[in-house]
């Protein structure tokens, strides 16, 4: 891939990413409005910690998926899924709806989040990779300002459901996106075959200093077996 199509492809993605978190934003808004007309007070709490507790909870989980599965796919499948679940929000009018299909949301997000993470640098490449994360934060930043104000216009002018109907169509301009890319991350391989785990950095540096600790011994005492036995 040469530098300018990968310059294009990552200005492309976060032109993609910039409009989702537009769409978040709109989501957001017109789940906080029927929440509190349904909770007034503790509702709107109640759904943001729905809404974000997944990203805690599922963090070490979601690098594991993201390990074990190519990336891109499991990006826009993530993306087809959370466009599913906000049409579902769309027809909910209860809390008993709204809420648990806002921590399936949220579970969403966790998954889409680190997918994104894991692909700017195959589309930056290693030489570009501060100017690509620098890039795609901007974007979201984007998004975080212009967001409210589309999702307050649409939320007011429009009402809860077509805010929510605009959102899942950022979800799947970020989709199609995404499957235009060229892009593919090869998945890791340990030895023996098995894939990849969240902890194999940790236990593979352990089992590697084990076999060693005794060699280092042994050459910085010379001679330390011999004496030892020798005094006995």
């Amino acid at each position: 891939m040469t530098a300018a199509t990968r310059n294009r492809d990552l200005r492309i993605v976060a032109g993609a990413i910039a409009i989702s978190s537009i769409g978040d934003w709109v989501a957001m808004i017109a789940l906080s409005l029927r929440a509190n007309e349904l909770w007034p007070g503790a509702g709107v709490a109640v759904l943001l910690i729905c809404l974000w507790a997944p990203l805690a909870v599922l963090a070490g989980h979601v690098g594991v998926l993201v390990d074990r599965v190519e990336t891109r796919a499991l990006a826009i499948w993530s993306a087809v899924f959370q466009a599913v679940v906000v049409c579902a929000l769309a027809f909910a009018h209860s809390l008993a709806a709204i809420l648990p299909l806002t921590l399936v949301l949220g579970a969403g997000v966790a998954v889409s989040q680190a997918s994104e993470f894991a692909l700017v640098p195959l589309l930056a490449g290693s030489r570009e990779i501060g100017r690509a994360n620098g890039l795609v934060e901007s974007a979201r930043s984007l998004g975080f300002m212009v967001g409210p104000l589309v999702g307050g216009a649409l939320a007011a002018g429009a009402g809860a459901r077509i805010a929510l109907f605009a959102d899942a169509a950022t979800f799947l301009v970020i989709a199609a996106v995404l499957f235009a890319l060229p892009v593919r991350r090869r998945i890791a391989q340990v030895p023996g075959g098995a894939k990849p785990r969240a902890r194999d950095g940790v236990e593979l540096p352990q089992a590697t200093d084990r076999r060693r600790r005794p060699r280092a011994r042994t050459r910085a005492c010379p001679g330390w077996h011999r004496v030892r036995g020798g005094s006995l």
